[in-house]
């Protein structure tokens, strides 16, 4: 119903012009040529059949620029869909990087007798690492999924190379891991 709501508009209003016309007895052709006669002088009886079809192409138009807005609308979702699924990613990819640094050192304080303190540094760089990486997912200004994707791309290298050292040098059970 929702749909035809213009539809049952026009058949209602349509209706009701019948029974006013059938009622009050009205002859509309009558009417109408005597109308025609009226503007014959006027030589402009031939506006009376392109205004009809103006009115149509101009009805045609609107519905057509209504057509267009809705499925510019629905790019348009889909587009943000996208970028939300895109920065959903990167967030993700940010904490498992983060949490899977996390439990190899809890590993690593858990083997080792007498963890140092500069250990816990990479511990801490790990961190900051994590936190400067969201930092740079929000304050992306041109949202984009390309942006969002080199918002995270890894600028932290050296960090990593330090704890794959230590993990090689402190514990022969790990491997060379690059996170």
């Amino acid at each position: 119903m929702k749909n035809f709501k213009f539809t049952l508009v026009g058949i209602i209003l349509l209706s009701t012009a019948f029974l006013i016309i059938n009622i009050l007895e009205i002859d509309l052709f009558e009417i109408n040529l005597n109308l025609f006669n009226r503007f014959e002088m006027y030589k402009v009886d031939g506006v009376f059949l392109i205004l009809p079809i103006l009115i149509l192409l101009v009805i045609v138009d609107l519905i057509n620029q209504q057509c267009d807005i809705k499925k510019q609308k629905s790019i348009e979702i889909e587009k943000q869909k996208e970028i939300y699924k895109a920065m959903l990613s990167a967030t993700h990819h940010i904490l498992n990087n983060f949490l899977n640094h996390m439990q190899l050192f809890k590993l690593i304080a858990e083997d080792t007798p007498g963890f140092k303190a500069e250990d816990w540094s990479l511990y801490d760089k790990s961190q900051k690492d994590a936190s400067k990486q969201i930092e740079a997912l929000g304050k992306i200004t041109n949202i984009t999924e390309a942006s969002i994707q080199a918002s995270v791309k890894p600028k932290f290298k050296n960090n990593n190379e330090k704890i794959n050292k230590y993990i090689c040098s402190n514990n022969n059970t790990f491997s060379t891991h690059s996170f």
